[in-house]
């Protein structure tokens, strides 16, 4: 199951006439290793099959996206297939800690509001204290998630420009 968070910008595909090592080779050229702290404005890293792009920031964002590129060699062009994604860290945290705060926060919640509306019982602080957590909390992680999001709001098109420019 993949976590979409990312949806404004598509999966591209890039033809060139390139040789897929040629165009390694200018990625390669043109980003940094992760652990340089000053340099290019673009990181990189090469796997087997796959290379990670992200922008340069000098500020953490979990958020950040990351360009996943597959460099293919089909019928004598080079096919780039790109494809932004979430560290996958990032993504297991956010369904974990969403998962268990809408079971047990909304069941708290549910508990709440049944005591409020259908219960005789007096109407306690404590109902309306667990109603306001769990639209304060949900509140606050998507205040967080769109800050991320709008701290990366360009990346995207700036990764997928880097990329033309080098390839065709």
């Amino acid at each position: 199951m993949r976590i979409k968070i990312f949806n404004s910008v598509p999966e591209e595909d890039i033809v060139t006439s390139l040789s897929r090592d040629e165009c390694i080779r200018r990625l390669r050229e043109h980003t940094d290793p992760a652990w340089k702290i000053w340099g290019q404005p673009v990181i990189g890293n090469f796997g087997k099959s796959a290379i990670f792009l992200r922008k340069r920031k000098y500020y953490s964002n979990p958020l950040q996206p990351i360009l996943r590129i597959n460099v293919d060699y089909v019928h004598g062009k080079t096919l780039i297939r790109s494809r932004f994604e979430v560290n996958t860290l990032i993504r297991v945290i956010i369904l974990i800690w969403m998962t268990l705060f809408l079971f047990i926060g909304g069941a708290f919640a549910s508990l709440s509001i049944y005591d409020l509306l259908l219960s005789d019982a007096p109407l306690y602080a404590r109902d309306i204290f667990g109603i306001f957590c769990f639209i304060s909390v949900l509140s606050l992680a998507s205040t967080i998630y769109r800050f991320g999001k709008w701290l990366s709001r360009k990346d995207q098109a700036y990764l997928l420009n880097f990329v033309r420019s080098l390839v065709l």
